[in-house]
């Protein structure tokens, strides 16, 4: 069949089953049974779940199991009945030593409430409570059953009255059932009707920051963030923890993705037991981890995400990047049976199915899955094609797919700003691939058509220094440039910005000819050069650039301050905002480490990039070379075999001028793996 294996694996398999130690404290509570005329009160057989959660959100002396991995126990669908053996498996698999479950009886306009707290063993006496009252008071009517089954344990809670009014709450809920289910706009929707019913709800305003992330609301994400902010007081200790990881510590200042990690590491300490949570500091490590210096960054994420996956195994944002993480790495243990459940729940966020199945298909080695979905490119979505162009080549996989994403791209482009954008990513796969020559003519394609004066030649000039791009245009262009270029004086900000680039380029160029005094002249009028915050080049990109310049002389001339220089270029990329010109500094860093004697900081910077991400792969080859190289000369010879490996297949077919190069690390590798 043309899926082939990759189909006949689709069979849905559960999480092994679990048996925890039973924690006497931890109560699982059970969606209760509703029983009304109509279905309108259905949302509350699960929402009682979660509101009972919140109230135990404190110093109560007992504490609820996580909702989302005890109804992931159950395979819980709304409306569910779930029996007394069931609830009693579930229960015992989270660990709980006790368990509640009741029921919702409506009757005219009011509700009761009934309830029954047990030993999961079946020891000891039930407990037994009811509430009735209003709709309308549903949340004190949570709090009076909750007090009559808890009288006695030590501790107090906070009351569920106070939090909002009922309707707020019941939108709440409805949220929460919707998030859990993946329906996020659908999440977002009901988070804003409760925020319209109480606007200080800044539980209801947190919930929707997650929401509003996964549905790609930005402006929901902005109004959820500013009330959940303003109202923060609300929020438990649990809570506040999440809210400033969510917001970043400095909020409403942009905080760096250091400091949102560290962030995220106190949330989940704070809040161990919220899936999300371990989501979202796997999500973090894994995609940005290595460009700020997080050791094991890839390593540490795929744990997070088994933990988000332990404590909601149907949550299928950590199960979908576990296996993007396992992808990287290219370890296949038990790479089948995760496989299985993501075909089971078959939700891969946004429009990236199509991706995912064929990336599968190709780790799994089923080459008719792999030829049945190139058949159907041009029925891919936009954001799929997105990914096969970008991480695939990142990957180093399916490269002659790749080429056919970009054709498909490039004809839905048509023309315009988008159509050169997706001929800028296939110069980026030209260039990775090892053909500088057929770059280069795209290049020039595209000069007539330049976003500021002089991108042309400085692209082949940037080409030439980062990634075995044509010398002998660029060495034209640095001479037409340099006869050209002025120190700046106060002008228009792109007239400015394109100047310090061009000087950037220009003394880096010359350092990598040996020409000391011409790269000490740019350096000065980089130096006296202010940029403000132009996307072609800011004021940290000089910065850092100034700074790599005046290392590299340094080392040159065996002063001492190269080292002293490196890291304060270091501290820029990490505290300030250097753009678009990171990975080419990180790459010059390397350099300049390695030739002082740091072969820990070389390693450090040739590691700072992205990972598992639909972007473009700038310089990709560039840094499987030197990543293999260094990574070696370190020690670590498993991730050097796993860089020479992707350099060799992406340079399979590269140019003559570039096969000598290409040859030599392919009997390095050959020699590695021998060993």
């Amino acid at each position: 069949a043309a899926a082939g294996a990759l189909v006949a694996i689709a069979v849905a398999s559960r999480p092994a089953k679990v048996v925890a130690r039973l924690d006497p404290s931890a109560v699982a509570v059970l969606p209760f049974r509703v029983a009304a005329p109509d279905r309108s009160l259905d949302y509350l057989g699960e929402g009682i779940v979660d509101l009972l959660a919140v109230k135990l959100d404190g110093p109560a002396s007992v504490h609820c199991v996580p909702p989302r991995q005890l109804l992931g126990y159950l395979g819980y669908r709304p409306g569910m009945e779930v029996t007394s053996d069931a609830g009693n498996d579930a229960a015992r698999r989270a660990g709980a030593g006790l368990v509640l479950d009741g029921s919702l009886v409506r009757s005219g306009a009011g509700i009761e409430l009934s309830a029954t707290l047990r030993s999961t063993d079946g020891r000891g006496q039930p407990v037994h409570a009811t509430a009735a009252g209003s709709l309308d008071s549903l949340p004190s009517l949570v709090d009076r059953l909750a007090a009559q089954l808890l009288a006695g344990q030590r501790g107090t809670t906070t009351m569920l009255g106070d939090l909002s009014s009922a309707r707020a709450i019941a939108e709440y809920l409805r949220g929460k059932s919707a998030h859990r289910m993946g329906r996020y706009q659908e999440a977002v929707a009901r988070f804003d009707a409760a925020l319209r019913e109480d606007s200080t709800f800044a539980l209801a305003a947190l919930e929707e920051i997650a929401s509003a992330a996964r549905a790609n609301d930005a402006d929901a994400d902005g109004r959820a963030r500013r009330l959940a902010w303003m109202f923060r007081a609300k929020l438990s200790p649990k809570g506040q923890a999440l809210l400033r990881a969510w917001l970043g510590p400095k909020y409403p200042a942009a905080s760096s993705l250091l400091l949102e990690l560290a962030a995220w590491q106190e949330a989940v300490q704070a809040a161990p037991d919220v899936a999300d949570a371990w989501f979202e500091l796997g999500d973090r490590q894994l995609h940005n981890g290595g460009t700020n210096d997080l050791p094991h960054a890839v390593e540490l994420a795929e744990g997070n995400f088994r933990r988000a996956l332990e404590l909601d195994s149907s949550f299928v944002l950590p199960l979908d990047h576990l296996l993007l993480a396992k992808l990287y790495l290219e370890d296949t243990t038990d790479l089948r049976a995760l496989a299985r459940r993501w075909l089971a729940q078959d939700s891969t966020p946004g429009d990236r199915s199509s991706y995912t199945r064929w990336r599968l298909a190709i780790a799994l080695g089923d080459s008719a899955a792999v030829a049945h979905e190139r058949a159907r490119l041009d029925r891919w979505p936009d954001e799929a094609l997105n990914w096969l162009a970008g991480n695939a080549q990142a990957d180093a996989v399916g490269l002659g797919d790749v080429s056919l994403a970009l054709r498909e791209m490039e004809h839905r482009a048509v023309a315009g700003s988008k159509l050169r954008a997706v001929r800028l990513r296939r110069h980026d796969w030209l260039l990775n691939t090892g053909r500088p020559g057929e770059a280069l003519a795209l290049v020039d394609s595209l000069a007539s058509g330049e976003p500021y004066p002089g991108w042309a030649r400085l692209q082949r000039i940037e080409d030439a220094l980062f990634w075995d791009g044509d010398t002998v245009a660029a060495a034209a262009d640095v001479r037409a440039l340099s006869e050209t270029s002025t120190p700046s004086r106060a002008g228009a900000p792109l007239a400015d910005a394109i100047r310090a680039r061009t000087g950037c380029r220009l003394g880096l160029w010359s350092l990598s000819r040996g020409d000391l005094a011409r790269a000490r002249l740019w350096l000065s009028r980089l130096r006296a050069q202010r940029v403000g915050a132009e996307e072609v080049f800011n004021d940290d990109d000089r910065a850092a650039c100034a700074i790599l310049i005046d290392a590299w002389l340094a080392s040159r001339q065996g002063g001492p301050e190269a080292r002293r220089l490196l890291d304060r270029a270091d501290s820029i990329m990490v505290e300030s905002d250097v753009m678009d010109d990171w990975l080419a500094t990180d790459l010059v860093t390397a350099s300049l480490r390695e030739a002082i004697g740091d072969l820990p900081g070389a390693v450090r910077a040739i590691g700072r990039v992205p990972v598992a991400l639909p972007l473009s792969p700038t310089y990709q080859s560039t840094y499987l070379r030197e990543q293999g190289r260094l990574w070696l000369a370190a020690g670590d010879t498993a991730s050097a075999i796993r860089a020479l490996r992707r350099y060799v297949a992406m340079r399979a077919n590269a140019e003559p001028v570039r096969r000598a190069q290409r040859d030599s690390v392919r009997a390095m590798l050959a020699a590695l793996v021998g060993r």
